[in-house]
């Protein structure tokens, strides 16, 4: 059977799913996952229904424990029994990703990136091998402009196309929606590199009440530290989230390390500004300062806790929500269109 594109990618992630769908209702998909499960992401998170629209496979169970040869040679049977026009491939660590590009010739092969420019410290070997991954794509699909920069930090003489999101976040909606307080919120994983120590610390020395969704390995330390202000409430299920940014006065999201930062986008979507940190992909692509956002230096206490203030000054914080909303309307229909515009129903012929 011919498609227009095989999509390997890691797991089933509910806004890539989404996405998928919306492109098959112009392309003929194919998607390859790598695994099923990860153990740091919950079912609600990675999940494929029985109406998908487009065709699928899974290679293993878990994409920690997986056995890289079978996968390898799952994949290929797979690229052995179709055509396809692209070859589409969801980043450039795993070994899957630089197996399938020996199939396709360079003018049929595509990334879609979601690293952006605050992931590189330093140029050293895994920046090499980035590059020589780069040699062999023809397009990249680059979800921000942090994205872009580091296409052009790594000096890629491609073709760049900016699709301003990672996916699609859909229309979930929770029970009845609270009134909004003045709370503010975190949600995602108690890790090092959401920099809530140094959140819960800001808080700790703030009047206002702060809210944590979520779990992770720093739990139990985080909880040790936190003011009767600051409140863990655990894991929440996805389709409950929307509840929470409807009735907070922002959501908070200072991490030191963001390729993207899903949460910022689903609180946009539900009329809540936020308080990112500059090093999130997100920014300067949805989350702009000062119209939706307020945006801050993650190492900055003093940037941080100016910004909740901030976010308590009504004429500022009208200003933010009402321009909430409106950017992911947008962004959604252009992400879509971006994909199809670029995905080509030309049949071609694999390397090999």
């Amino acid at each position: 059977m011919h498609y227009d594109a095989l999509i390997v990618t890691n797991l089933p992630n509910y806004y890539k799913i989404n996405l998928f769908n919306r492109i098959a209702e112009n392309r003929k998909l194919f998607i390859v996952f790598i695994s099923s499960s990860e153990s740091r992401r919950n079912d609600d998170f990675l999940s494929i229904g029985e109406d998908e629209k487009f065709d699928y496979a899974v290679l293993s169970h878990s994409l920690e424990s997986r056995n890289y040869f079978k996968t390898c040679i799952k994949l290929g049977q797979i690229i052995r029994s179709h055509t396809f026009s692209n070859l589409i491939l969801g980043e450039w660590l795993n070994i899957e990703y630089w197996f399938a590009l020996l199939f396709f010739k360079r003018a049929n092969t595509m990334l879609i990136l979601e690293s952006n420019v605050h992931s590189v410290v330093k140029l050293g070997a895994k920046e090499v091998a980035k590059r020589i991954f780069l040699s062999r794509i023809h397009k990249v699909f680059a979800s921000g402009v942090k994205h872009k920069l580091l296409l052009e930090l790594l000096n890629y003489n491609g073709e760049i196309v900016v699709t301003n999101g990672v996916g699609l976040i859909g229309s979930f909606e929770g029970k009845t929606t609270k009134p909004r307080t003045n709370s503010f919120l975190f949600v995602g994983r108690l890790a090092s590199e959401k920099n809530l120590r140094t959140l819960i610390e800001i808080f700790n020395e703030l009047p206002y009440e702060l809210n944590v969704i979520g779990e992770g390995p720093d739990e139990r330390e985080l909880k040790s530290i936190a003011n009767t202000n600051i409140n863990f409430l655990g894991y929440v299920k996805n389709v409950d989230l929307a509840n929470y940014y409807k009735s907070h006065k922002s959501l908070i999201l200072i991490s030191v390390n963001e390729p993207w930062g899903l949460v910022a986008e689903e609180s946009l979507y539900f009329g809540t500004p936020v308080i990112v940190s500059s090093v999130c992909g997100i920014v300067d692509t949805l989350c702009f300062h000062e119209k939706n956002s307020l945006v801050v230096e993650a190492t900055s206490k003093d940037d941080i806790r100016m910004a909740v203030e901030k976010m308590m000054n009504v004429s500022l914080y009208e200003k933010l929500s009402s321009n909430c909303t409106s950017e992911i309307i947008k962004k959604n229909q252009r992400q879509v269109e971006t994909y199809v515009q670029n995905i080509s129903k030309d049949k071609v012929d694999e390397v090999f």
